[in-house]
């Protein structure tokens, strides 16, 4: 019969060095784990400490408001006549809208008219009567 493997020093050293690895590797692994789960060291940064986060976070907007700033619009001087013509469209565009929607309305009724030849529908419709009671 042949010796069992474990008794031969040869392999009993390499079972050794195979579970030291394992276990080794076991501990890389978890320490692999904790260093790439960025959502929980940034939950435990900010509960351990939440006055540097606030201050870190008010310093960068401060800053990127800064940075990130437009630059103020030149604003021109219309006189009368420009005046003039802002109150003039802002009177007219009341009308014009309805005249445009009525436009477009009756386009649409035609339009749809010649594909689907049903009876108009004039909305609001007129409140029904309840019926008499005896």
């Amino acid at each position: 019969m042949a010796r069992d493997p474990k008794e031969r020093p040869e392999v009993a050293e390499l079972i050794r060095r195979i579970e030291n690895s394992r276990s080794g590797l076991g501990e890389h692994v978890a320490q692999l784990k904790r260093s790439l789960d960025v959502p929980s060291r940034i939950k435990h940064s900010v509960t351990s400490r939440p006055l540097a986060w606030f201050g870190g976070s008010l310093g960068i907007g401060l800053v990127a408001s800064r940075l990130l700033r437009r630059k103020p619009k030149e604003i021109k001087k219309k006189g009368m006549t420009g005046f003039l013509i802002t109150a003039m469209l802002a009177l007219l565009k009341p009308a014009l809208k309805g005249l445009l929607m009525g436009e477009l309305q009756h386009r649409f009724k035609v339009h749809t008219a010649e594909r689907n030849p049903e009876p108009e529908t004039h909305l609001p419709l007129p409140k029904q009567k309840p019926p008499p009671t005896n």
